[in-house]
């Protein structure tokens, strides 16, 4: 291309106008993609990195401890021991790989979740992870009690600690649990020899479907089903008895106690026995579901009682401070039957079609229990000294 400079400074093009258009236009692409070009790589090397960007590097110590009042049941310890102060503990994801092939859980690794507002945020702060007695793992900034979590599985497990927002791996740590204790029961086994096996304040975790056997707790337990499976007494006196304090049952079907004779019922809890929980069990076909034998403060919970020969629960030979909560009970002789005892709590139970009543006290106007926000469906009930109220009326 050339050009003849005339007086005006203005350059006469010699080619066509369209063609030279056509030329600047191509050279104006090119140059506008080369400037985007440095723009990119501008940006790529000014962005610092998702580590720069974050600014920390937490140092934690883990320890695997036993609180002296938990009786041998373990939980992990994480102590922020050093680095950047981090903004928020919402910022890290905290997961935990149980051992291969432990059929309690269900999913590896296991998101850890945190019991209510957790915070993690200085040299010096300490969160607790521990297994609760439901399967689920919960970080909390206070050491748990004894009646709600318990110790490891055997085997080796992982914890991981993980930037939540950028998926980059913080900190790791393997421990391995040699020495448990709990006690798992397959399908094929004797439930009755895990009971006898497990160390005191141990756990029993069933696993199996079917036990034709019956019971008797005479040492401080859990015994959790992980299936519902289910205890066949096969109508033969009381299935478990429980003669100790500070036992749990739990996830259990309890069918085909015996009827006749004196110890009778799915659950037997005898006197002077403390603190025991019975929860999210299913007891039916028996002469009591669960029967309250003198015993002291029982949490029932959550359980399902139906077509008891007699009672879902009987309370009776000074029954005292027991707590009943969220149970379901129909189809029996009676919902709940106090004959024993005082400052016994009953709320928030759903009965229907019993044949006699839902609720019925003996002596209620000497009895100081309580019993409010019950639905009685279709069933009478005989507490009315106390604040009985039905859930549709609140």
């Amino acid at each position: 291309m050339s050009g003849i400079l005339v007086d005006d400074g203005v350059s006469t093009p010699t080619t066509q106008p369209s063609k030279k258009r056509r030329n600047i236009l191509v050279v104006g692409g090119f140059l506008i993609l080369l400037g985007v070009g440095f723009l990119v790589v501008g940006n790529l090397l000014s962005t610092p990195s998702p580590q720069t960007d974050q600014a920390y590097a937490i140092t934690v110590n883990i320890s695997l401890i036993a609180p002296d009042d938990a009786h041998g049941q373990r939980l992990l310890e994480i102590r922020h021991t050093g680095g950047d102060i981090i903004a928020s503990v919402d910022e890290l994801r905290f997961t935990l790989a149980p051992p291969d092939g432990d059929s309690m859980f269900t999913t590896t690794p296991l998101s850890i979740k945190r019991d209510g507002q957790v915070t993690f945020a200085k040299p010096g702060d300490t969160v607790y992870v521990y297994l609760r007695t439901d399967g689920q793992m919960i970080m909390s900034n206070a050491v748990p009690a004894y009646a709600t979590f318990m110790d490891f599985p055997n085997g080796r497990w992982r914890l991981q600690i993980d930037d939540n927002r950028v998926n980059a791996k913080i900190v790791a740590h393997t421990f391995l649990i040699a020495d448990s204790m709990t006690y798992p029961v397959p399908s094929g086994y004797s439930l009755r020899s895990g009971v006898k096996k497990v160390p005191d304040y141990g756990t029993v975790f069933v696993y199996g479907s079917l036990y034709k056997e019956r019971l008797e707790i005479d040492r401080p337990m859990r015994l959790i089903s992980t299936s519902r499976a289910v205890l066949d007494g096969g109508n033969l006196e009381a299935i478990v008895q429980v003669k100790a304090n500070s036992v749990m049952i739990d996830g259990f079907e309890i069918k085909n106690s015996g009827n006749s004779g004196f110890i009778n019922g799915g659950i037997v809890v005898h006197e002077n026995a403390i603190g025991t929980v019975i929860r999210n069990n299913v007891i039916h076909h028996c002469s009591n579901a669960i029967w309250l034998w003198g015993a002291d403060s029982a949490i029932i919970q959550n359980n399902t009682l139906y077509k008891n020969d007699k009672a879902g629960i009987l309370m009776d030979g000074e029954a005292h401070n027991h707590y009943v909560k969220y149970n379901t009970a129909y189809e029996n002789l009676y919902g709940i039957l106090v004959t024993g005892g005082n400052y016994n709590t009953i709320n928030e139970n759903v009965f229907h079609d019993n044949d006699k009543y839902a609720i019925y006290i003996e002596n209620y106007k000497a009895l100081q229990n309580v019993c409010e926000y019950n639905d009685f469906g279709n069933d009478q009930y005989e507490c009315v000294d106390m604040a009985v109220r039905q859930l549709t009326d609140n």
